[in-house]
């Protein structure tokens, strides 16, 4: 044994380096690991979010649209960014403390803020027949209470509506095949049109965290309530007029 190793003590400095070197190289294999874990379950998260928010616009829009009321036909407008209509809904206002009522909703894109915002009221009493002549409207006549205003989804970069008509089949059409029709797209609806056989609603959602992460959809809302249906020169003609 040589005394002057055994009397030695504590580490040389090429133990120290040697050691400082691997402990380097397990540490970066560590963190490496753990950032891409850490980026995983972000994107992971965020495209979960997405699309819990598309599910809620989805639900809530369907669920809305299915139950239009076909006493406020003459009184459903709409834009290609938004559009009111009169449905029998549950309000979401829950501290108003009502149940299911006629209400008027409005759902608009807000591009400042890049949200969806939805607009309810209920509405008193009854509403106004339907009329001739669409400037003969007088949606002041309409009382509403509890009017509230809500975002229902956030990231929202776009958010589109077309309306789409389906002319009225000649009588004959019975006699021959079913022939597919393709519907009329018209980016803005006027109040007195009546209801549409159709809207269709294209949205685009964004992770405001990750701009990159992005979710677009179309969803096709069918009109179930009660509506007179027009002919192809009726639609040609109230599509033309519009400003």
């Amino acid at each position: 044994m040589n005394p002057n190793r055994a009397s030695r003590g504590g580490f040389t400095l090429a133990e120290v380096l040697v050691a400082t070197v691997l402990l380097s190289i397990v540490m970066a294999s560590v963190y490496s690991l753990f950032q891409t874990t850490i980026a995983a379950w972000r994107s992971a998260e965020g495209d979960s979010g997405l699309h819990r928010q598309a599910r809620h616009v989805l639900d809530l829009l369907e669920q809305e649209y299915s139950n239009l009321h076909a006493g406020g036909s003459q009184l459903f407008e709409g834009a290609d960014d938004g559009f009111t209509m009169y449905a029998v809904a549950q309000p979401v206002n829950v501290t108003s403390g009502e149940g299911r009522r006629l209400m008027r909703i409005r759902y608009r894109h807000d591009r400042a803020n890049a949200t969806l915002v939805r607009e309810e009221a209920i509405v008193e009493g009854v509403l106004p027949g339907a009329v001739r002549d669409a400037t003969a409207l007088d949606e002041t006549r309409i009382r509403v209470r509890n009017e509230a205003r809500f975002v229902a989804a956030r990231g929202v970069r776009e958010f589109q509506v077309r309306y789409l008509w389906v002319a009225r089949p000649d009588p004959e059409y019975w006699r021959g095949p079913p022939v597919p029709v393709e519907p009329r797209r018209a980016d803005r609806h006027q109040p007195g049109w009546g209801l549409p056989q159709a809207i269709a609603v294209s949205i685009i959602l964004e992770d405001d965290r990750s701009p990159e992460e992005r979710l677009s959809f179309e969803t096709v809302l069918v009109t179930r309530t009660l509506n007179r249906q027009r002919d192809a020169r009726e639609i040609a003609r109230m599509l033309e007029s519009a400003p």
